[in-house]
């Protein structure tokens, strides 16, 4: 049988910027007090999901994670920003003004540091 840990998703919308935010708790008291500091910090549509994902499908859905990264980069978060919309990010390495493996160096640095 395998191993299931519970964890906490806990994501909102402030209703000023619109930006959104999520966070994952290792327990679904922690995951309240952020709804709690969310409903104080007037964010809207807030929720909290219980992520159950087994072991053996765990290092799947992570590298499923990565892509779903690199599809917003260049694609939706890309919708409504001016500074760098759709298309730019490519044209920026086929111009050779940065290229693929310093993207890759600095996720690699940057996620090392979080973790």
């Amino acid at each position: 049988m395998s191993k299931v840990e519970h964890k906490w998703f806990v994501e909102g919308y402030d209703s000023v910027t619109n930006e959104k935010l999520g966070f994952v708790f290792h327990s679904k008291e922690d995951a309240k007090v952020c709804m709690t500091n969310f409903q104080r910090k007037s964010y809207c549509d807030i929720s909290m999901k219980c992520l159950t994902v087994p072991d053996e499908k765990l290092h799947d859905h992570v590298l499923g994670l990565v892509e779903d990264l690199v599809s917003s980069l260049l694609f939706y978060d890309r919708k409504e920003d001016e500074d760098c919309p759709r298309g730019v990010i490519e044209d920026a390495v086929e111009r050779k003004l940065v290229t693929v493996d310093e993207m890759i160096e600095r996720f690699t640095k940057v996620i090392k540091e979080e973790l």
